[in-house]
């Protein structure tokens, strides 16, 4: 007689997956998962016991598990908590934390990174990323027009605009009446040619 289900029922497909390291283990597993996930994302509660965060948060290292290799390395994600939840003294080594706090470029929290982070703007979450990419860009553009020169009367200039080709508004408009008096005086010849 054969089986009308041959891979067996859902529960023990779970269960399999479980037993082999994929999916989740229990409930309390996938809540950790579920919270960990909204806090990297949303940075509203704290990735470890889900309070919302004061005026300061903790990016810690958190393990999630092994990585599928031979080796079975540890797993970590970069999850933002409150600071009671944050890593100690980590294998006597004294504090992980850098001193001071840099201010978020999204919302202006303060936040404290490990001393090995080597990101140049602080990031609260994932949420706050988007203003932490403009914010580099905005720099980076700015840092290109350092040091221009004024195309009419050659003083160094740093302008607002990447496409600003001269230092003030009274410039730009010299320059333009320079470009612009051989085409009158040549549409006045030929008007005199005419008459």
């Amino acid at each position: 007689m054969q089986d009308d289900d041959p891979k067996g029922t859902l529960e023990e497909i779970q269960a399999d997956l479980a037993a082999m390291g994929f999916g989740f283990g229990d409930e309390e597993e996938k809540k950790a998962h579920h919270l960990r996930c909204d806090a990297i994302h949303y940075g509203k509660v704290c990735g470890v016991c889900g309070k919302e965060f004061g005026s300061a948060v903790w990016r810690d290292r958190i393990a999630t598990g092994h990585d599928w290799s031979p080796w079975r390395r540890q797993k970590y994600w970069i999850v933002p908590v409150c600071g009671e939840c944050k890593t100690r003294d980590e294998w006597g080594f004294g504090d992980p934390w850098i001193d001071k706090p840099r201010p978020c470029v999204g919302c202006g929290r303060s936040v404290y990174n490990r001393w090995n982070w080597k990101g140049q703007y602080a990031v609260r979450s994932n949420a706050c990323e988007p203003a932490a990419r403009a914010k580099r860009a905005r720099d980076l553009s700015a840092k290109r027009r350092e040091g221009m020169t004024c195309e009419q009367c050659g003083k160094d200039f740093t302008p607002p605009r990447d496409d600003a080709k001269f230092c003030s508004s009274s410039c730009r408009q010299q320059a333009y009446r320079e470009r612009s008096r051989p085409k009158r005086r040549k549409a006045s010849e030929q008007r005199d040619v005419r008459q």
